[in-house]
């Protein structure tokens, strides 16, 4: 099992979980207290797709925006998305 602590985008920059199991996505995609999670199982998964944006600043990129697109048997489409911008990067100790 893997976790990631992630950040969704600049105007939501609440720290949340990803979790990667062998049998099913677990992320924190609400903001309700006593249900906070969304779970894929694996069996439920059809089909997945993904990229990257790149955040325009006013003359160069200022971040990416990842995108996770994951299909289910019952045909909705689940999207899990996070952010890097220049701050988050600098953060990190990189530079832009």
């Amino acid at each position: 099992m893997k976790e990631f602590t992630i950040v969704r985008g600049l105007f939501d920059n609440r720290k949340r979980q990803l979790i990667l199991d062998k049998n099913f996505i677990k992320f924190e995609s609400k903001d309700r207290k006593g249900d906070l999670f969304t779970v894929i199982n694996k069996e439920d998964i059809t089909g997945i797709r993904y990229g990257i944006q790149f955040i325009n600043g006013y003359s160069f990129y200022i971040g990416r925006e990842y995108l996770i697109y994951i299909k289910t048997i019952s045909n909705q489409e689940i999207k899990i998305n996070f952010c890097t911008s220049s701050n988050q990067l600098r953060h990190f100790g990189l530079n832009p």
